[in-house]
């Protein structure tokens, strides 16, 4: 029989397992970004250059982020081919990890094995953390928001406790940086105004680690951005561009929003229910009677507003950004129910028993049904996620290539943006399947084309005499006979 520690971990990782892992690999590859990360990995894979990445084969200045995670895509699809799975792995592990770590600080950090359940269910709850562009694709953010819960847990440990922590802070967010570049640092400026306030900040500047790590940093970040501009002039500039000035004065592909998005942001990808649960924890969260959690809770609490406004007021704004507060709003939320069930309800236990109960009941239900929600979510994705006229090409690929439908001998006609349709172009062709991509430039009498978009469909029956053959709801074969008159 299983000892009460080994239990308790055994059941925390089922519990986190199963709305992380299940039906990972199902969807098609996402046209925004993960198709063409999918191909920038699958061209380092081919070409054996581990340092510049190419789109196309030539320099991506378009994404500029760092190597770490294509690597680590690049070690997964070594391991298992390269299917959607196996590609968006290192995403759904490296939210697994941070779950697990925020269930590690309540249960080890503040002696509170409920703090750290109730604090890892919420966050594998939250729709913008095990989801789109984090946990349920191969991007870049669910790969960052480990690197910097690390660097940040161990950099608010080095302030508690010594300074040999700065060594840990350095190393994840030399491995954060390494993976979105800029985006890692954007905790920084809070994290020395709260040096400050404890009065640290001679301690660190007397401390060898705080060197040593800093010059860690400094060598292996310069040296692969130097390295990379060396391998492609130009990278510099489109650093600068993507992910300093150019996008923090104006907005990029028209993502606007107010000073307040980030807020906003918060409320459309955590439950209703988490939400309403935020607002009223706050209060118990900033009373706490134990002054280590209070402190704690104050630290995330200032980071989250630090990095809402901090994003807010630029220009560019994108859901996924806020990916990496996500873990210290779930601690907060969790830190505010254990101390509401601490001083309300466990002292109505032997005078109001049955009220102290149904409190405790709906305690559980407001956390356990947005987790019902993610899994059911995540078995069966909302129509969104699917888009037929977006994904009628991608997914008829998609079942091609894993063999869950008989390949015909045609080509792809896309008209716009195609990274998500090319991706499957050319793992199909690595099978030996013969087919081309083509826009509606290059259309021409004889070809045998795939199409689903209503306006590649509609170009073509306006200008061809076709035969069609329909081969799922949303997808056509159309076979280009002659001019129409």
């Amino acid at each position: 029989m299983l000892k009460k520690p080994y239990s308790l971990s055994l059941g925390i990782i089922t519990l986190l397992f199963v709305p992380i892992f299940i039906g990972l690999g199902d969807l098609p590859f996402r046209i925004w970004d993960e198709g063409r990360i999918a191909l920038n990995t699958y061209e380092m894979l081919e070409s054996g250059d581990f340092i510049n990445i190419t789109y196309g084969g030539y320099p991506e200045f378009w994404n500029s982020k760092p190597i770490l995670l294509h690597w680590i895509q690049g070690i997964s699809i070594t391991l298992f081919g390269f299917d959607e799975f196996s590609f968006r792995l290192p995403s759904a592990m490296a939210v697994f990890a941070v779950c697990l770590i925020v269930f590690y600080v309540g249960n080890k950090k503040f002696n509170s094995p409920l703090l750290g359940i109730i604090a890892a269910i919420l966050l594998v709850s939250f729709s913008g953390f095990v989801g789109h562009h984090s946990g349920r694709t191969g991007e870049y953010d669910a790969l960052l928001a480990f690197f910097t819960t690390l660097s940040t847990l161990y950099f608010y440990k080095s302030i508690e406790g010594s300074s040999k922590y700065l060594l840990h802070f350095w190393a994840f967010l030399t491995l954060a940086a390494l993976t979105k570049g800029v985006g890692a640092l954007l905790f920084l400026p809070l994290l020395g105004l709260f040096a400050l306030w404890q009065k640290s900040v001679l301690k660190f500047l007397k401390s060898t680690e705080f060197y040593i790590g800093f010059g860690i940093f400094i060598v292996v970040i310069g040296g692969y951005y130097f390295g990379r501009e060396l391998g492609q002039p130009g990278y510099l500039e489109a650093v600068y561009m993507n992910e300093l000035g150019g996008r923090y004065r104006e907005a990029v592909e028209n993502h606007k929003g107010t000073l307040g998005f980030y807020f906003v942001t918060l409320k459309n990808n955590i439950h209703i229910l988490h939400l309403f649960i935020f607002a009223l924890t706050l209060y118990f969260g900033f009373t706490q009677k134990d002054p280590k959690r209070r402190r704690f809770f104050l630290f995330s609490f200032a980071l989250f507003i630090y990095f809402a406004l901090l994003l807010g007021s630029a220009a560019t704004k994108l859901d996924w950004y806020f990916v990496p507060i996500y873990p210290f709003v779930a601690l907060m939320i969790a830190m505010g129910i254990v101390e509401f069930l601490q001083r309300v309800i466990e002292p109505m236990q032997m005078q109001k028993r049955a009220f102290a109960i149904a409190l405790k009941v709906c305690v559980f239900l407001f956390i356990a049904y947005p987790y019902g929600e993610t899994i059911a979510r995540n078995v069966d994705p909302p129509e969104q996620m699917k888009v037929p006229g977006r994904y009628g090409v991608s997914t008829y690929l998609q079942d091609c290539l894993h063999a869950r439908k008989e390949f015909h001998s045609v080509s792809t006609l896309w008209d716009g943006y195609d990274a998500h349709i090319r991706i499957y172009v050319v793992l199909l062709q690595d099978q030996g399947n013969e087919l081309r991509m083509y826009n509606v430039d290059d259309v021409t009498v004889g070809q045998k084309l795939l199409v689903s978009q209503p306006m590649t469909r509609a170009f073509l029956d306006k200008n061809f005499i076709c035969k069609i053959e329909q081969v799922d709801e949303y997808t056509y074969i159309y076979n280009l006979l002659e001019h129409a008159d």
